[in-house]
């Protein structure tokens, strides 16, 4: 949003998977330079995102919709020389993660799932504007090729085409806490005594909307 974006930022899970997926302890990092096990979010027992599904995780000033659960004080780093967000399992394992800047560039070298240095990180979006994945669950290892700038945010809906966009899609894979049958976990994904009821091919879909933080110092913007 233009302005102050307190309590005003969201951010979107979706389940890529054929079977709804429970959520007990999983958590939303986020990354201001670099990880610091800043916590903004930890799903709550018995949260369940269904298959195919959407949740909304936003600040108390959200008004615009009804967010699914309400992060007090959730705050998002505005992008310079590099930001993030990870989506942890019950264990603090690395399911997924985004990094994103203001200038398209990593100078801080914030990393990625693999704990390797993101190179391309996505380009955060103008004010009152979101950065969504296309397709939804896209995971390319790109994060510029895989988000994109929607001037009208859909929270809680699939994500459209838009400019920037090849219309393929890559294999998100991965599984949830204890593993789902027959598949194996991801690197860095844990397994808790929370297992969900299915496999996990999913993470941040339509992430990270409104991110824009003004502030005074002028290389901020």
């Amino acid at each position: 949003p233009e302005g102050s974006d307190d309590g005003l930022e969201w951010i979107e899970v979706y389940n890529a998977s054929g079977q709804e997926v429970r959520l007990d302890g999983w958590m939303i990092e986020v990354g201001t330079s670099e990880w610091k096990g800043s916590i903004e979010f930890s799903f709550p027992a018995e949260a369940v995102i269904e298959a195919g599904g959407f949740l909304v995780v936003g600040g108390e000033e959200v008004t615009e919709f009804t967010p699914d659960y309400v992060a007090e004080g959730l705050s998002l780093g505005n992008g310079s020389s590099g930001d993030g967000l990870r989506l942890l399992d019950c264990e603090g394992g690395i399911a997924d993660t985004v990094v994103y800047s203001s200038d398209g560039t990593n100078d801080d070298e914030i990393t990625d799932d693999s704990l390797a240095v993101a190179g391309s990180p996505a380009v955060m979006p103008d004010d009152n504007a979101s950065l969504g994945r296309y397709p939804d669950g896209t995971d390319s290892g790109d994060h510029s090729a895989d988000w994109i700038e929607y001037g009208t945010p859909t929270p809680g809906e699939p994500n459209e085409a838009g400019s920037g966009t090849d219309g393929t899609t890559a294999d998100p894979g991965g599984c949830g806490c204890g593993g789902g049958s027959g598949q194996e976990k991801p690197e860095g994904v844990g397994g808790c005594t929370t297992a969900p009821l299915g496999g996990l091919p999913w993470g941040f879909a339509a992430l990270v909307a409104m991110l824009r933080r003004r502030r005074e110092e002028p290389e901020l913007s």
